[in-house]
């Protein structure tokens, strides 16, 4: 099974990597070094099928800028992890040759051809730059706009009735899990969430990554259009962890807060419908799925009190949303002229010697 994740958020509050604590404390590391379109995530992908081929999971981490893109892949089974460790997500190896191991992919292009090519690289580069900030601007902006517009509605919610429906989710999944097998566990012992991330805005828009969803077999699918789902998952996220039950929670963009947790001891999930971050869930299939509308936790009249205040604030993020795509598109025209460039300078012969090598170490 291959599970899909990001690793990484462009958010409100700029760049936001979660590299390190997804990557970092692996038996083996594999950092790749080089270019753009020097054929990292090629060599990625090859070793996501190869672990496929031999019947291991993987996790497939994907770019939050290009989700066409590979950043890394884990293989748990052998507790081995392949990753792009090049800007903005820098890796370098803590214990190089005996823990860590480092592929440079710079060693297989042509220097005079790039450096033929420097000007026009460093034009790209800086435009490509400009472009990114001017993203960050705009997500910054609706990053203030969505704290306006949340602190209007959170004064309306029955934090009462909210932490009682969360108490009844925690209640049943505790139950799940003993039915699946699962022994009780002392709330002393460390159960910290890991933390994946399965929303991005990117070259593409808005990504989603329905990874909880397509391995679940309950759901608990939470409509929120008002942006407020997270409160729920944070209350039954504080409850699993007091009850010594082990979670992976997934975050969203842009700004950095859960949408879905899963459960692997009870087959089950929570995610959010969210019309603030633009998608819908995915279809039922074979699950069994629970639906959940937060509507139900806001005073009566509360959301007709605020209608005209909220459709107002909501045109402001539709407008800030549409320069986030055009400079988005402007950071996408330069980076692929980059790689272009990068391409034409590389011996991918060299590349797919190098790549065959890596996948026989690992998986020897």
């Amino acid at each position: 099974m291959q599970k899909e994740y990001f690793a990484a958020v462009n958010s409100s509050r700029g760049f936001i990597s979660f590299f390190d604590s997804i990557f970092a404390g692996r038996d083996r590391l594999y950092i790749i070094k080089g270019g753009p379109g020097t054929g990292k995530s090629t060599l990625m992908r090859k070793v996501a099928d190869e672990a496929e081929k031999n019947g291991m999971d993987s996790e497939l981490i994907f770019c939050s800028s290009d989700p066409s893109s590979l950043d890394g892949v884990i293989i748990p089974s052998l507790d081995t992890a392949i990753v792009d460790g090049t800007a903005p997500h820098l890796m370098d190896a803590s214990l190089p040759g005996t823990k860590d191991e480092i592929l440079n992919l710079g060693q297989f292009w042509n220097s005079d051809e790039l450096y033929a090519r420097r000007d026009d690289i460093e034009l790209l580069g800086k435009r490509k730059s400009k472009a990114y900030k001017r993203v960050f601007t705009y997500l910054s902006a609706m990053g203030e706009i969505e704290s306006d517009r949340f602190n209007i509605i959170s004064e309306r919610i029955d934090i009462n009735k909210l932490c009682a429906y969360a108490q009844r989710i925690t209640d049943s999944i505790s139950r799940s899990e003993k039915k699946h097998g699962r022994p009780d566990i002392s709330p002393e012992i460390n159960t910290s969430p890991e933390i994946r991330v399965t929303g991005a805005v990117s070259m593409d828009g808005y990504t989603y990554l329905p990874t909880f969803e397509r391995i679940s077999g309950t759901q608990y699918r939470i409509t929120d259009r008002l942006g407020i789902g997270h409160m729920l998952l944070d209350e039954i996220s504080s409850l699993l962890i007091k009850r010594g039950i082990f979670f992976t929670a997934a975050l969203d963009a842009p700004f950095e807060r859960k949408c879905g947790i899963m459960i692997p001891g009870a087959d089950c999930c929570i995610t959010l419908a969210n019309k603030i971050s633009g998608y819908e869930t995915v279809s039922d299939g074979d699950a069994t799925v629970h639906s959940v509308n937060m509507n139900r936790f806001l005073y009566s009249g509360s959301v007709s009190e605020l209608k005209s205040e909220l459709h107002r604030i909501e045109k402001y993020k539709v407008l800030l949303n549409a320069e986030v795509s055009s400079a988005f598109e402007s950071v996408r025209k330069n980076h692929f002229e980059i790689e272009k460039i990068y391409k034409s300078a590389m011996n991918f012969t060299g590349v797919d010697k190098a790549s065959k090598q890596i996948i026989r170490k690992i998986f020897s």
